[in-house]
């Protein structure tokens, strides 16, 4: 896959799957301002935090006041054999 300049300026990258979808939760708590554990009690029992907010492994979308907001986790492979996690902005 190639990525264009600007996409590429738009990721995160981690070095493990953990510390990206703990990343993904904690936007997710600071969108709809509740704590990072409730968010991932609802990951836990299955995903769905609310009608408008669900949490999987490897995406999460949630919408406030009209405005959509998502997240997707995707695994990349580098040159040197290192699998680090990105989330999407």
């Amino acid at each position: 896959m190639r990525l264009s300049k600007e996409v590429f300026q738009l990721l995160y990258f981690f070095d493990s799957f953990d510390l990206a979808h703990d990343k993904m939760c904690e936007r997710i708590s600071t969108v709809l301002n509740v704590s990072k554990d409730e968010i991932e009690c609802a990951y836990q029992d299955g995903g769905d935090f609310d009608d408008d907010t669900y949490i999987s492994d490897f995406e999460a979308w949630t919408e406030k006041h009209g405005n959509n907001f998502d997240w997707k986790i995707f695994e990349m492979v580098r040159p040197d054999d290192d699998v680090p996690y990105v989330v999407e902005r």
